[in-house]
């Protein structure tokens, strides 16, 4: 970085003495100039050249990053931020009030640097003035998960706007429900949205307006069904197909909502979906975009007379240059119309899929085209839209049958007493402050399973116990998913001492398959004791039904009561070393700059299985953090009615997720509490999922294992 300042700096130091017309000259004269070619980041190889916006956000790539470098990379500080730029004209424009212009400048940015926390939060502070609070709120949860490496002040900001945007929307909610208190939002049923089949604008569509509608809505919408005008258009959108027009695009907002709030939910990588009738939605006008008959011709349907895919699309106009004729005289600015994409599948109720997508440059002859909006020149990227919507996974539907590995209930191979030893370890305890107030030590009984091919692992025996599963009634913490609390007691059974490493991976991948392949990674250099990562719960379950195969003894995922039994081993938590956690004893995510942080290094990489050298009460290893572990149980919203003998709770769920337990060295130490349950995509291969093992043992005289 050069010891001179760039031009944002100069800007900035205006703006904070007063100068703004000085500032907003400078910024327009250099934004003006802007290299075509501009990028934030350039990778060379062996050098990054990154144009960050200040010192704070370099120190904090450093510290994320600089761990994971591969040896000889080099990370370089190059200016200007022509994104930045854009950043400070658009505060400029905001404080004259000249919001649509502001817009115009964060779009441009966020074309340049689409997951910016600074650019979504100014973009959403913007929808917000123009009384687009969901658009703001799906732009600040965005901004929450932009960056993993952003300052922390950035990722502060945003957390404090999606929550205001969150509170305002549910003070809204409340008074606009007369009937008592706001009951939760059930998503409305795309599915009997058909804009453009038989009957459109009638039959099935009336009824959802039917139920979304005031009771004098609902008279005048009767009444006019019945007119000569209603049934004409009925019979000319049936038979040409025709898009909604504008006040059937503005009812159908109503229902919209339920589904921006799953689009704009925890950003996800692209995840299998089901196909269906596409349907696109202009997230600046909410209307039903022209192009949705474009994709929906293009793109297979397997069900076609039901929305099965929403495409909520920003239209990101990027100003490129001046047309001017042969006199001089300037005829249209040109754009290249970006596209940023969140993808929802309507049957699954999952977002499927997020990709920002570069348009074209208009031609040398300005002309515009059917599709775009006043004031656009130069055509929309369909093409790039339909391309990307046709690259996506479709969902497995035999996914859902897949056998699940020990649900057979059969004993198999039993343990013998020679098979068990004692292992010493030793644990810590920690209270509210963070401060250790004991070391106790104890011996657990493990056995070692050696594969045919030599590879080896061990299992602790967890005694039978009874516990309380769930918050406690007087925990204030706001988790729905993990009450109520109740009374669950866990048979005596046996679970893996560590996470399943790289090594033992390695060595199941490379047994035969049973009902799905396993990806064998090629071995580097000392990550064979390294927690194996990013596999899906179907990856995990196949591992285990191939340890079962090779053993003789039926390996499964554990359930998610014998988890949290075995990781609170006898002690009231929250955490695994009890009121407190510090990452010295669990590999987790802290935040120096945050005081309520608990201390230790944040590592910001996988550490190997028990390298730590701290257990928990069982002599388990890394239990909370490194990384998060499948259950076998299917995700429910809550404990009711969920099953108290310590087995797997597999139905009774609407919800395909399946669970995942204990925190990650990614993931925020509030997040890493032995009760904090997340449920995610059975099909997905997240950086921090991992697994660890479980095995039922036969009960006593029937060959198990029993604790005296």
């Amino acid at each position: 970085m050069s010891a001179n300042p760039d031009f944002t700096e100069t800007a900035e130091q205006f703006i904070a003495a007063g100068r703004v017309d000085e500032a907003r000259e400078l910024l327009e004269a250099r934004l003006g100039s802007m290299p075509a070619s501009w990028s934030w980041m350039v990778d060379r190889g062996a050098e990054r050249e990154i144009a960050f916006w200040d010192e704070r956000e370099f120190d904090a790539y450093l510290k994320f990053f600089g761990p994971r470098l591969p040896a000889g990379v080099s990370v370089s500080w190059v200016g200007p931020s022509y994104s930045k730029a854009y950043h400070l004209i658009a505060g400029i424009a905001m404080q004259s009030d000249r919001l649509n212009e502001a817009t115009s400048f964060v779009e441009r940015a966020l074309a340049l640097e689409s997951d910016h926390p600074q650019l979504l939060l100014r973009l959403a502070a913007l929808r917000d003035a123009d009384g687009r609070t969901v658009e703001a709120l799906a732009l600040a949860e965005r901004a929450t998960s932009a960056r993993s490496w952003s300052p922390h002040q950035d990722a502060a900001a945003a957390r404090a706007a999606a929550t205001s945007y969150r509170l305002r929307l549910a003070s809204q909610a409340r008074s606009m429900n007369t009937n008592g208190p706001a009951a939760s939002p059930r998503p409305p049923t795309f599915a009997t949205f058909d804009d453009d089949g038989p009957g459109a604008g009638n039959g099935r569509f009336a009824r959802v307006l039917g139920r979304l509608e005031s009771t004098s809505a609902r008279a005048i919408a009767a009444v006019a069904a019945i007119t000569t005008v209603t049934l004409l258009v009925v019979l000319v959108m049936a038979i040409f197909r025709t898009p909604p027009d504008e006040a059937r695009a503005r009812r159908f907002e109503k229902s919209l909502a339920g589904y921006l709030e799953l689009a704009t939910a925890a950003t996800a990588p692209t995840r299998p979906y089901r196909r269906g009738r596409v349907v696109v939605v202009d997230l600046g006008t909410r209307q039903i975009d022209p192009c949705t008959h474009g994709l929906a011709r293009a793109i297979r349907a397997e069900s076609p007379d039901e929305v099965g895919t929403i495409v909520f699309v920003q239209w990101l106009p990027e100003y490129l240059d001046t047309y001017y004729s042969a006199r001089g005289q300037a005829l249209a600015k040109g754009y290249v119309t970006n596209a940023y994409l969140i993808l929802v599948d309507v049957t699954l109720g999952k977002q499927v899929g997020m990709k920002t997508i570069r348009g074209e440059s208009p031609p040398d002859s300005v002309v515009r085209s059917a599709s775009e909006r006043e004031g656009e020149y130069g055509p929309r990227p369909v093409s790039g839209v339909i391309g990307y919507i046709a690259s996506l996974p479709v969902y497995d539907a035999e996914s859902d049958t897949i056998p699940v590995a020990g649900a057979s209930g059969a004993p198999g191979r039993a343990i013998a007493a020679d098979e068990v030893t004692s292992a010493a370890f030793r644990s810590v305890r920690l209270d509210a402050t963070g401060r250790v107030v004991e070391r106790p030590s104890g011996t657990a009984r493990v056995f070692r399973e050696t594969l045919p091919g030599g590879a080896t692992f061990e299992m602790v025996v967890v005694p039978t116990g009874t516990f309380a599963m769930g918050l406690p009634d007087d925990d204030v913490t706001f988790d729905e998913f993990s009450r109520p609390s109740h009374d669950v007691t866990v048979p005596e059974f046996a679970l893996a001492r560590t996470e399943v490493t790289r090594d033992l991976w390695r060595a199941v991948a490379a047994l035969p398959r049973i009902t799905r392949d396993l990806a064998i990674e090629t071995p580097e250099p000392g990550d064979g004791s390294l927690p194996m990562t990013s596999i899906s719960w179907a990856d995990a379950n196949e591992f285990c039904l191939r340890l079962e195969k090779a053993t003789g003894r039926p390996y499964r995922l554990p359930a998610e009561s014998e988890w949290e039994y075995a990781a609170l081993a006898g002690q009231a938590g929250p955490y695994v070393t009890g009121a407190a956690t510090d990452a010295t004893y669990a590999n987790i995510r802290v935040d120096p700059d945050d005081p309520e942080s608990p201390k230790g290094p944040f590592r910001a990489k996988v550490t190997a299985v028990g390298s730590l050298g701290v257990a928990n009460g069982f002599g388990l290893f890394d239990v909370d953090g490194n990384v998060s572990e499948w259950c076998a149980d299917t995700f429910h919203s809550n404990y009711n009615g969920a099953p108290a003998d310590g087995s797997a709770w597999i139905s009774g769920s609407s919800d395909t997720k399946r669970v995942l337990r204990g925190g990650a060295y990614d993931i925020h130490w509030t997040d890493t509490t032995a009760r904090k349950r997340f449920g995610y995509d059975p099909l997905v291969r997240y950086g921090i999922c991992g697994l660890r093992i479980a095995l039922s043992l036969p009960a006593a005289g029937q060959g198990g294992v029993t604790t005296p």
